[in-house]
């Protein structure tokens, strides 16, 4: 079965959603952000582009040129010009700076963002313990959303009971049975299921095909048609 590529929300870990199609709001990557570890180097390989044709989404929205380049070379290409995207919108400097740097800078000004929206106060505050603290408040309120108790449980915990209750809930509105089920395996479920839609809205025709091969199909056959449908994989994340 076929993983989703939390593409923008994990090499980025979780401060920039360039990409409606696979991205979360910035109330979800702060929620799943683990913030102590943001300073960490991001693997850009097939680790995040495990399905070639979302490489192939994001090649094509970005405007890159795919001739001749493997996946690797093309996944750090990507990479790069979606931090290089995100510090413009952000009106961030980007010459003379690395990715890595951009990509630091993006965060700070995303947490700056958030925490003025939430009134936060900022004067005094480190970069990292600001981004604690709206790390917890997006928590406790997506915790509420959801109606999980946040009562007696670290941040691991609420996280993960708030994942598999966000999960659960997209997973009901599919028809999607998770009773006993793994996380990843319903994130695989929903992943496909949202496929499948999107393949039987644009009357592609779904017999013996997986979800990578419909998705390369929407993606190379329909990318018009089903961004102006704006269905998976150009609807935004819900």
């Amino acid at each position: 079965m076929m993983k989703k590529i939390l593409l923008t929300a994990v090499f980025m870990t979780g401060m920039i959603w360039q990409m409606p199609s696979i991205s979360a709001s910035f109330h979800e990557d702060v929620v799943w952000k683990s913030f102590g570890n943001h300073n960490e180097k991001q693997e850009t390989d097939k680790r995040f582009f495990k399905s070639k044709a979302l490489l192939k989404l994001h090649a094509k929205e970005l405007g890159i040129d795919m001739a001749g380049k493997d996946d690797e070379t093309l996944a750090k290409e990507i990479y790069e010009a979606m931090v290089l995207q995100a510090a413009k919108k952000l009106d961030i400097e980007s010459e003379g700076k690395s990715t890595e740097e951009l990509k630091e800078e993006i965060y700070h000004a995303k947490v700056m963002e958030k925490a003025k929206e939430l009134d936060v106060e900022l004067k005094g505050k480190e970069p990292d313990a600001l981004a604690r603290e709206v790390h917890e408040i997006l928590m406790k309120q997506k915790a509420i959303e959801l109606g999980v108790s946040v009562q007696g449980k670290d941040s691991n915990a609420l996280k993960t009971e708030i994942r598999k209750a966000a999960l659960t809930k997209k997973a009901a509105k599919l028809g999607i049975m998770t009773k006993g089920k793994e996380v990843h395996e319903i994130k695989n479920e929903i992943y496909e299921a949202k496929i499948i839609q999107s393949a039987e809205k644009l009357d592609i025709d779904i017999a013996n095909k997986d979800a990578e091969q419909l998705l390369d199909e929407i993606i190379s056959e329909h990318f018009e048609q089903a961004k102006e449908l704006q269905i998976y994989p150009f609807k935004a994340s819900s």
